[in-house]
């Protein structure tokens, strides 16, 4: 009876040994389930706020994806505009370069014909001063021709007046009227008017 008494206390003392490790665990698991459910709670809040910024990244998104779709069809009239900017550009520049030889070009013959130019302006200075000459030596020449002519007419007229003259008496001389004779110069344009001396009738 003994044994067994002390088998039960032995049992009751394992019990309450085991009790107690009970206890400390269920303390313990009572304190991890305490700071599992804290835990919890901190998650739950962050799946909300995650859950909140995740719409609200989603919003984002969207107006991030139609303003990337704007962007994209600006773009696209972007690089359509450079290209016709390229090819205005290069029109231009083959226009540029036209106006360049053709400048170049005007420019020569410019100076050729101011070259020429001079030169004609030195031949009609040559010309004007030999013409000059030429006109000084023509007008002499008219004028001599003209006073010889005019000599030759008074000796002709000099020469048929004394043979028309009739012979005069001795001691009788009548004295004539003045004849008048009426040269007409072709470069001055002016009458000169020739009197004959006195002639005996």
């Amino acid at each position: 009876m003994r044994i067994t008494i002390q088998q039960l206390s032995a049992e009751r003392d394992n019990l309450r040994k085991q009790l107690e490790e009970t206890r400390q665990t269920r303390a313990s698991l009572e304190a991890q389930l305490a700071e599992t459910q804290r835990q919890l709670t901190e998650t739950q809040k962050r799946l909300a706020d995650a859950s909140s910024r995740l719409e609200k990244l989603g919003a984002d998104y969207g107006e991030a994806q139609k303003t990337i779709a704007k962007l994209q069809t600006q773009l696209a009239d972007l690089q359509s505009q450079y290209e016709q900017l390229k090819k205005a550009e290069a029109e231009l520049r083959d226009r540029y370069l036209t106006l360049v030889a053709d400048y170049n070009r005007l420019e020569g013959q410019y100076a050729q014909l101011s070259r020429a130019y001079g030169e004609l302006q030195a031949e009609k200075q040559l010309l004007s001063s030999k013409y000059a000459e030429l006109n000084t030596g023509f007008t002499w020449i008219v004028n001599l021709a003209t006073a010889l002519g005019i000599a030759l007419i008074f000796a002709i007229a000099l020469i048929l007046t004394r043979r028309r003259q009739p012979t005069a008496k001795p001691g009788e001389v009548k004295t004539g009227e003045v004849k008048t004779l009426v040269v007409n110069d072709v470069r001055e344009a002016k009458s000169r008017e020739v009197k004959w001396p006195p002639t005996r009738e």
